[in-house]
């Protein structure tokens, strides 16, 4: 009989821990009006490395969804191409149309530079590898070194990465999308200061603005 209820309680424990990991983090936004009339309103093209997987294209997708849903109309990030390859006549199409390329490179790839975390990691003990990075602060290229995650984090790190390319920069923030650290839950959504940085940063309508009103 013991050995029964140890076995049952033993279950228990495990099916506990199973559910704990399968917790889904759920957010909630602001549900702001905008009146931008069509002919005011910016757009902006991306063009997603074919190299991606469908579930990689769909968990960008999500991502640049909340990211329009916060810009209510007055940016429009628009994906064109789900199948850029890095051909001159694409780059020159999209650089001509002033778009974002969204880039897929692996932790051996050589266009990882010097300079980033990644390489400073190698030589500090206890240093995170570079997730992603984009070729500046307002610019217009991300690179996700993909085989550093899983699959579950392509969405939060473009999150964050769009915040750069919409000329975000980090901050000492731990509520923040744009902390300088990455955790999953902390860049589940868009807060309030990164919304607003943004509406700054364009000149947009702060009114029209949507925001993240709780993580959990």
């Amino acid at each position: 009989m013991r050995k029964l209820f140890y076995l049952l309680l033993l279950i228990l424990t495990v099916v506990s821990g199973i559910n704990c990991n399968f917790i889904q983090y759920k957010y909630t936004y602001t549900d702001n009006v905008s009146s931008i009339p069509l002919i005011m309103k910016r757009y902006i093209p991306i063009y997603i490395d074919k190299e991606f997987s469908s579930n990689d294209k769909l968990s960008i997708d999500n991502a640049i969804s909340q990211w329009n849903y916060v810009l209510n109309g007055q940016i429009e990030l628009k994906v064109v191409n789900y199948q850029f390859d890095m051909e001159p006549d694409l780059i020159l199409e999209s650089r001509t149309n002033q778009g974002w390329l969204i880039l897929k490179v692996n932790s051996d790839n050589s266009t990882i530079p010097d300079d980033l975390p990644y390489q400073q990691c190698l030589r500090t003990a206890g240093c995170a590898p570079t997730l992603a990075w984009c070729d500046r602060v307002g610019g217009s290229v991300m690179k996700i070194v993909r085989d550093r995650m899983g699959s579950s984090n392509v969405e939060t790190i473009t999150l964050h990465e769009v915040g750069h390319l919409l000329s975000l920069t980090h901050v000492d923030d731990i509520n923040s999308l744009m902390y300088l650290r990455y955790n999953k839950l902390r860049y589940l959504c868009i807060d309030a200061t990164s919304a607003m940085k943004v509406a700054t940063n364009y000149n947009l309508d702060t009114k029209a603005i949507n925001y993240c009103l709780n993580k959990y």
